[in-house]
């Protein structure tokens, strides 16, 4: 039975109810539902999960920052709004998406295409902050 599922687009970029299709993926098994606040839906999203009434420890929830809500008040007003929309407290995995060009900084990396020694580790630059743990 598959268990990952990305929440279509919202309505607004021609998708028809992704509330019923994340409802139809939740009834049929799914447990781990991706979506991106970019795709106009995390209510929707958020409303299907809590209508299939399996207890929240069951379902995994990861959605994304957009580029545009980078920065530090901005991505923790990003934060709050989808957790908001989802309708929860916790969202399991907030990603972050990626420039084109930062996609393709990490993509020089990849010894498959380029051959020659791989990094044992990428990690991520505070430029000079103390990266807080989680």
């Amino acid at each position: 039975m598959p268990t990952s599922f990305v929440a279509p687009d919202s309505p607004a970029r021609g998708i028809d109810r992704p509330g019923v299709a994340t409802r139809c993926r939740v009834d049929a098994g799914y447990r781990l539902i991706d979506t991106v606040a970019a795709y106009g839906n995390e209510r929707e999203v958020g409303e299907a999960v809590h209508s299939s009434e399996l207890p929240r420890s069951e379902v995994f929830l990861e959605t994304k920052v957009w580029i545009s809500d980078y920065g530090y008040e901005e991505t923790l007003h990003a934060f709050e709004k989808s957790a908001r929309k989802l309708g929860v407290e916790e969202i399991n995995v907030f990603d972050f998406e990626l420039s084109a060009e930062e996609m393709a900084a990490i993509d020089s990396l990849d010894t498959d295409r380029r051959g020659g020694p791989e990094p044992d580790a990428i990690t991520l630059e505070a430029f000079g902050r103390e990266i807080p743990e989680a």
